[in-house]
């Protein structure tokens, strides 16, 4: 929510145009605000994926399966481009 303010004080200032204001969170707000033209992009958590792996690696972990000591998982950037042509497969569980 904090770059919707920026994108705020931005347009206030009348300096948004040719600045790049990048979120977190994935927000439906912020979703609105890049479908928008407003935010330039927002990078989304998935709480279902993360939740997913980590309940399989506990699993495999139970199990004596060797597991990784760090886990990176995916994070999709969404830009106008991915939420109009739908091209990311994790867009799926954005809420």
């Amino acid at each position: 929510l904090i770059a919707l303010g920026a994108v705020e004080a931005l347009k206030a200032k009348g300096r948004l145009t040719g600045t790049k204001v990048v979120g977190v969170d994935g927000t439906q707000d912020a979703r609105r605000a890049v479908e928008a033209g407003e935010l330039s992009a927002t990078v989304a958590q998935v709480p279902y994926l993360l939740g997913k792996r980590a309940v399989e690696l506990a699993v495999d972990a139970t199990e004596g399966r060797q597991v990784p000591q760090r886990e990176i998982t995916g994070t999709p950037v969404l830009t106008r481009a991915v939420l109009v042509d739908k091209s990311c497969s994790e867009l799926r569980y954005v809420r």
